[in-house]
Parts: structure tokens; C-alpha cells; sequence
């Protein structure tokens, strides 16, 4: 074969791939020709070249890039991704000059450094006429603006607050005639409190003072029966049997202790905080207050038919598995407020319940039938029924076994 261009070159051959080395490789006559790379003048030295201004080498020549998009090779602050800053250029060359960088000055045409709200330019700085600051109510006048002090009587609205009466210095709307603090335009007319010793919210002695909100030692509210205790109030739930009168209403509550065997049946209130006839030792209901030989207190007496302590159940009743028991039984939440949840023993799934809901005169106000599932049963709907005392009576279906516990809604 006698077509070889270079015989001293092993590389150089007809059909020989070209490549990028300044020699034509092929013998085609051309010289690197497919193989070379299009490099962008980068003259502003930002590493982004100008497109119109181009040249073909293997590897990048001293001055030139492989980006072409900069927008201003004479400017090395411009070029995509740059920064914008307020300059008056197109830094980062997205097209718009100092996007989100310029500030808001308003117009001041009276010169007292406050300016209009509604006149308005977008500048990197302030230009003659214009300020920073747009809080001026009357551009026109250079004596009113809110660094100004308001000047009695001379009808011009001259600190921006806005009000404008000659004779009402701390302008809350009220004159100085009728204005219990003039310097405070939060107070105007007295307002009666009631002092709080004991910081409970509620009050005893009424006094008026010229105060917009309630001082330290005072409330808004009275009706506190004790000063002196911060948890007896007109807001506080009355605690069954203990001689106080925590809610202020003049009543109190006690178990009606029909056979005075010291445990008490229903909840009932009376006036005065004597109870002779009633007893309050202690906060179990007694289930048969005709007898005073059953109550919580006592044990339980095989073989007798009586539930002689109180816990539904007797030892005469053999049912093969564990017996309903206080104890056992979690009611919650108490307070409670829309709902109630029953946990009973696992052993009790999937039994039918009698549920009833007292109110502290021991009349029903709820009864419904529940199935326990997984133990669970829930109570729902509460929310209408007025805060106080109430008792809830379970009780089994089968055999007619019950509990009962008192509960607080809130």
C-alpha cells in the first residue's frame, strides 16, 4: 500500500482515527477536523465566556472558557449566578437590574424627614425629596409628623396618633373633664375592682380606681366568701363532707346517713355547715342506709345473702370467675366532661352492662345497655349535663351484680 502521508508517524495512516494532537491522522487533507472543542472568551476573567466570540482548539487557549453565558464579558460582577446587588445592573443576567434589592422611599414634600405612605419609588438609594421613613399624616405641614409633641388646643392632629381634641392630651377620646388619667390613653373612666388578697381571681371589697386592667391585690370578679384561701371561690367545686363551703353558694354537701353507721348514702346539700343526723367520715356510699350493720367498714359474712360490705357481691354466690369489684374497675377521666371509659378485668369481654348515671339526688338521668369490648366500654355524650357531683352505677346483666362511684363533671 502506498497511500501512508507520513511514514515516520505510526499514528498517522489512511483510515486512522483523528484525534486531537495537530496532525492529520486520517491523510485526509484535514487536520484535527470533528475532533476539536469550541471555547468562549472570557475577557472580564469571571470563568463565563461571551458567546459571540468563539475559536476551535483541542484544550482551552489562555482567555477563553467552555461557558458562554455570560451577559457582559467586560464586567467580571455579571454573570449567571452573581449576586444582585443594587448597582443598576443585571448582575446575575436573568434580565431584570436589581430584582429584590432596591428599598421602598417615600416622598417628603414638607421636608421633615417623614414622608407620604402613598407616594412611593423603588431605589438602592434615597434621591433628593425622598425618605425611609412613610408614617407623615400631612405632608404639606412640616410641623406634624409623629416626632412631633401634641400642642393642646391648637386643632391639628400634630404627633399622626390620630386623634385631634385640643383638650384630650393623651387623645384616648375622652377630655380632660372626664378623663380620670390624662397622660394614659388607656384609661379614661373609673372602673370598679374588688380586692383579691388571696389571688384567686375573685374578690370582696369593691373600690374604684383609675386602672385599665385589674392591679396586683384586685380582681374583676367578686363573690369570694373567704379572702383569705385561694381555693374557696364562687369557681371552686364543692368537696362533699367536709364542713366547707368551697364554691361560695352557701350550701353544703353531705351523705345522708340514715342508720349512723358513719357512711352515707345519697349526696345531699343544706345551708349551714352543721350536720347533725348526716355523716361524713369518708367517701364511700353506703348501699343499704336502713342497716347499719352493712356499710364499706364492715366484712363480709359467709352465707348470709347480704352484701354486708358494700362490694356487689356477696360469698354466697359462686359464679367461676372473679367477682365485680371496685377495685377492679377503672372509670376515667374524673373530672370527666364529654365522656366516660369503663376498663373492667379481660375476663369480662363481651358482657352486657347496665349503665346508669345519678345526679347527686340519685335520680337517673342516663341509663343505656353496653357490651364490653376487650374490657372497654365508653359513656358519651355528656357535655350538656351541668358541673357537680354524680355517681355512676354499673351493673352486670347476668347476675345483676353492681358497683357504684362517684365522679366529678367539670
Amino acid at each position: 500500500d502506498n497511500t501512508d502521508c507520513d511514514d515516520n508517524d505510526n499514528t498517522v495512516y489512511p483510515s486512522a482515527p483523528e484525534v486531537c494532537d495537530g496532525k492529520d491522522n486520517d491523510c485526509d487533507g484535514t487536520v484535527d477536523e470533528g475532533v476539536t472543542t469550541t471555547y468562549y472568551a472570557d475577557t472580564d476573567g469571571d470563568n463565563y465566556g461571551d458567546a459571540s466570540s468563539t475559536i476551535q482548539a483541542c484544550s482551552a487557549p489562555t482567555g477563553y472558557v467552555s461557558d458562554n453565558t455570560d451577559c457582559d464579558d467586560n464586567d467580571n460582577t455579571v454573570y449567571p449566578s452573581a449576586p444582585e446587588v443594587c448597582d443598576g445592573k443585571d448582575n446575575d443576567c436573568d434580565g431584570t437590574v436589581d430584582e429584590g434589592v432596591t428599598t421602598t422611599y417615600y416622598a417628603d414634600t414638607d421636608g421633615d424627614n417623614y414622608g407620604n405612605a402613598s407616594s412611593t419609588i423603588q431605589a438602592c438609594s434615597a434621591p433628593i425629596g425622598y425618605v425611609s421613613n412613610g408614617t407623615d399624616c400631612d405632608d404639606s405641614d412640616s410641623a406634624v409628623n409623629p416626632g412631633k409633641t401634641e400642642v393642646p388646643y391648637n386643632g391639628k392632629d400634630d404627633d399622626c396618633n390620630p386623634l385631634t381634641l385640643d383638650d384630650d392630651l393623651d387623645e384616648d377620646g375622652f377630655d380632660n373633664a372626664n378623663d380620670c388619667d390624662d397622660t394614659d390613653d388607656t384609661v379614661n373612666a373609673t372602673t370598679t375592682y374588688y380586692v383579691d388578697s388571696d389571688g384567686d381571681g375573685y374578690g370582696t371589697t369593691p373600690e374604684d380606681l383609675c386602672s385599665a386592667t385589674a392591679p396586683t391585690g384586685y380582681a374583676t370578679v367578686d363573690g369570694d366568701c373567704d379572702d383569705g384561701n385561694a381555693l374557696i371561690h364562687p369557681g371552686s367545686i364543692d368537696v362533699v363532707a367536709n364542713g366547707i363551703d368551697e364554691d361560695c353558694d352557701g350550701l353544703y354537701k353531705w351523705y345522708q346517713d340514715s342508720d349512723g353507721d358513719g357512711y352515707g348514702s345519697s349526696i345531699i346539700v343544706q345551708s349551714g355547715n352543721s350536720s347533725p343526723g348526716f355523716g361524713e367520715s369518708n367517701n364511700s356510699l353506703d348501699c343499704e342506709d336502713s342497716n347499719l350493720n352493712v356499710n364499706p367498714g364492715q366484712s363480709e359474712i359467709p352465707n348470709n345473702g347480704v352484701d354486708d360490705d358494700c362490694n356487689s357481691s356477696t360469698p354466697d354466690v359462686t359464679l367461676g370467675f372473679e367477682e365485680i369489684e371496685l377495685e377492679n374497675i377503672n372509670i376515667y377521666p374524673n373530672p370527666f366532661n364529654q365522656s366516660l371509659t369503663i376498663k373492667l378485668p379481660l375476663h369480662f369481654d363481651n358482657n352486657s352492662f347496665e349503665i346508669y348515671l345519678l345526679d347527686i339526688n340519685g335520680r337517673i338521668i342516663i341509663k343505656q345497655k353496653l357490651n364490653s369490648n376487650n374490657g372497654i366500654m365508653i359513656l358519651e355524650n355528656l357535655e350538656h349535663f351541668d358541673q357537680g357531683v354524680y355517681f355512676i352505677k354499673i351493673m352486670h346483666v347476668e347476675d345483676s351484680r353492681s358497683i357504684m362511684k362517684q365522679l366529678i363533671k367539670f
